[in-house]
């Protein structure tokens, strides 16, 4: 279920974004889909956009960048507003995650892991633009249907196809947000 974020991120209309130095070769990549996700935003008045940040986010307070971006090659931990949470990646798994900290049912930061060793560039991109969408506050079970009329960068499945991707019936790029993708952010960002 898609949930807000406390309301003095809401009012910036901005997510805030720390790469780690342990992600440093997925930086370019990393950009990319900032780039990307603010021109969809743009087009589509997602009412959000993201920008990076050289604050790392605090670890017991809002303070901070808001997502914190990061590489996994197995367990992986993290602690936001002091309360520690982890998970496991696979270095060479073909998706992320992305953990949220919540307070009174409200986004208070996120963490995004990405796979230390994926190679295919398109799908490295797709990867991070599907997992901007989840912090900026989709969940799971709001992931694109598998149809022709519905499949865009947010489903749930997205795989190399060549130079590029498949998800469900959409071969990309472009990368293409469906309106009804769209449709669940905006509310989040009036």
């Amino acid at each position: 279920m898609a949930t807000n974020w406390v309301a003095s991120v809401r009012q910036s209309k901005k997510l805030t974004i720390f790469p780690t130095s342990n992600a440093s070769t997925w930086r370019s990549t990393l950009d990319l889909a900032i780039f990307r996700f603010n021109d969809l935003s743009g087009k589509l008045s997602l009412g959000v956009t993201y920008e990076i940040s050289t604050t790392p986010p605090s670890t017991t307070s809002l303070s901070g960048a808001q997502v914190q971006f990061s590489t996994a090659n197995g367990p992986f931990s993290f602690t936001g507003m002091g309360v520690p949470g982890g998970g496991n990646l696979p270095g060479n798994a073909s998706r992320a995650v992305t953990h949220k900290i919540f307070g009174n049912g409200l986004i208070e930061k996120a963490f995004i892991f990405v796979p230390l060793n994926m190679s295919h560039s398109f799908l490295r991109l797709c990867v991070v633009v599907h997992e901007l969408i989840h912090a900026a506050g989709l969940d799971s079970d709001d992931h694109s249907r598998m149809t022709a009329a519905d499949s865009d960068v947010f489903c749930a499945v997205v795989q190399p196809s060549g130079t590029g991707v498949e998800a469900g019936s959409r071969v990309m790029p472009p990368i293409w947000m469906t309106f009804r993708t769209a449709d669940k952010i905006k509310p989040l960002w009036p």
